[in-house]
């Protein structure tokens, strides 16, 4: 993993709690603790006068200075930085290209427009394959036609957010009005800083494929959108429609929602999450079963169903869109 990935993934988790124990992000970043120390140390001279990941004993916080320019860094300032000596950004590069071009590649173009060996992009692409398989996208290659990638426009989007944005965010628009909205929702959501960056890049990614005529035309398998009926968010998406002069479809409507979705506060909840009870309890009982076939227990399966059900509609959510 690149060294920006490593910062991202620190930022990431101190966006989401006020305070986060040195052993948790040593643990989700798969680093030693010390090795995660090196990397506050450098996040912050990259930083400086910006934000500031302070310790209290073994708390890590992160201090917002200048919001502006933190949402710059935040919409992958830092590694736009990099060049093409980083596999991040080579990474970042080849997708783009398979999921613009959407056709077949062939590897020495990829390693003459890179500037790089043929080995070293079969080594990239090699390394890609293992990235993106649980993505369910895949790279495959026909002799004397090249490499083309395969998946659905809910996967490709997948990957654009998680693997290229950061690199190219700034061939991405969003309105200042749009924005405003955002912070609109951010408030009336109660979202945390990492759920208001997510929506604003999601919003970017979706805007780029439906402009460019590819819209999502499958349903999000075991997706529950709770705010499909919310006037809050039909009022957001109406704004879409008009700012961008664009009609939006019901799967990309889903897409669009699913920071909201997503967020792990469930402070705020729909009248409409009722609906999705059936879904979950279906779930929980394949769950319960496991638990039986391995454990000699005694479970009041409906109380301990009420008591997770909200948790579990949130989680499934997550799982579907590859957020820890």
């Amino acid at each position: 993993m690149s060294l920006t990935k490593k910062w991202y993934q620190i930022l990431n988790l101190l966006l989401v709690r006020e305070y986060v124990p040195l052993e948790e992000l040593s643990r989700r970043t798969a680093m030693s603790a010390q090795t995660v120390k090196k990397n506050i140390e450098l996040l912050n001279e990259q930083m400086e006068g910006i934000a500031t990941i302070d310790q209290h004993i073994q708390n890590y916080q992160l201090k917002i200075d200048q919001l502006d320019l933190f949402q710059e860094i935040m919409n992958g300032k830092l590694n736009q930085e990099t060049d093409f000596n980083s596999f991040g950004r080579r990474m970042a590069y080849i997708l783009k290209r398979f999921i613009i071009k959407d056709d077949f590649i062939i590897i020495d173009d990829l390693a003459e427009e890179l500037g790089v060996s043929r080995g070293t992009v079969n080594k990239d692409v090699k390394l890609i394959k293992e990235n993106i398989s649980k993505y369910n996208t895949s790279i495959q290659g026909i002799p004397n036609k090249g490499l083309k990638l395969v998946g659905s426009e809910f996967q490709l989007r997948l990957l654009l957010l998680n693997f290229v944005y950061d690199y190219y965010s700034e061939e991405y628009f969003i309105s200042a009005e749009t924005l405003d909205q955002v912070d609109k929702l951010a408030k009336e959501y109660m979202l945390n800083q990492y759920t208001v960056n997510l929506f604003k890049k999601v919003i970017a990614v979706s805007l780029r494929r439906i402009l460019g005529k590819n819209p999502i035309l499958e349903p999000i398998l075991y997706y529950n959108n709770f705010e499909k009926d919310s006037s809050k968010m039909e009022e957001f998406l109406f704004h879409i429609e008009k700012e961008y002069k664009l009609t939006l479809g019901s799967y990309d409507q889903d897409f669009l929602s699913f920071p909201i979705n997503t967020r792990v506060t469930t402070t705020v909840i729909g009248n409409n999450m009722v609906q999705y009870e059936g879904r979950v309890r279906g779930l929980f009982h394949e769950m319960i079963l496991e638990i039986k076939k391995n454990f000699i227990t005694e479970i009041d399966e409906e109380n301990l169903f009420q008591d997770m059900k909200y948790h579990l509609m949130f989680m499934l959510n997550r799982i579907i869109f590859h957020l820890n």
